[in-house]
């Protein structure tokens, strides 16, 4: 669930830090984030923060596992039309780019599912590893080339994705644990 303060000119990882606070259950992200707006109670494009996250809370939003398996299967029938689809060949600039644009897409596509559910991976990354090499493998019955480094970048994009989800889930949950121990005493 993106929170978008101002949509003409809130950025897209402006969107993308709200987002993750508002699903990783953080409650105050202006405690957090002072320097995101630069106002010290965590006002943004002038909204306030925390009202933000609570309402997105009350809605039951936050945390909906359809939501992200529903956003995740409808990313995956783009990449596949995309990956699938006979295009024209576009000369690449700098040679080797395409590949970072396979590990892009695939970090993407299985990010959501390790950040937000990660006892799911012990089915979801082989279901994603067999789309990547489906995807790949399908490609030569298409008019498009199928190469192993194109496999590799997407096996290598799935494996980025995790890792990043697995440490952005444990954050969150060290930050949701010092948030519910309180403050520390300290003895002066």
């Amino acid at each position: 669930m993106f929170i978008w303060a101002k949509p003409r000119t809130a950025g897209l990882m402006e969107g993308f830090a709200l987002s993750m606070m508002v699903d990783s259950g953080i409650h105050a992200p202006s405690r957090l984030m002072p320097g995101l707006s630069g106002h010290p109670r965590g006002v943004f494009g002038g909204v306030d923060i925390e009202s933000a996250v609570q309402k997105v809370r009350n809605a039951g939003l936050a945390r909906n596992g359809w939501t992200w398996a529903i956003a995740s299967a409808g990313l995956a029938v783009v990449l596949a039309a995309l990956i699938l689809h006979p295009a024209v060949h576009v000369p690449e600039i700098v040679p080797g780019t395409d590949k970072y644009v396979h590990v892009a897409a695939f970090a993407s596509l299985i990010l959501p599912g390790s950040l937000f559910h990660p006892r799911a991976l012990w089915w979801l990354a082989p279901v994603m590893l067999a789309f990547a090499s489906a995807t790949e493998y399908l490609q030569a019955f298409v008019g498009r080339n199928a190469c192993w480094s194109d496999a590799a970048a997407n096996a290598l994009g799935l494996a980025v994705g995790i890792a990043l989800g697995l440490s952005l889930s444990h954050v969150a949950r060290r930050v949701r644990a010092a948030r519910d121990a309180g403050p520390a005493l300290s003895v002066a």
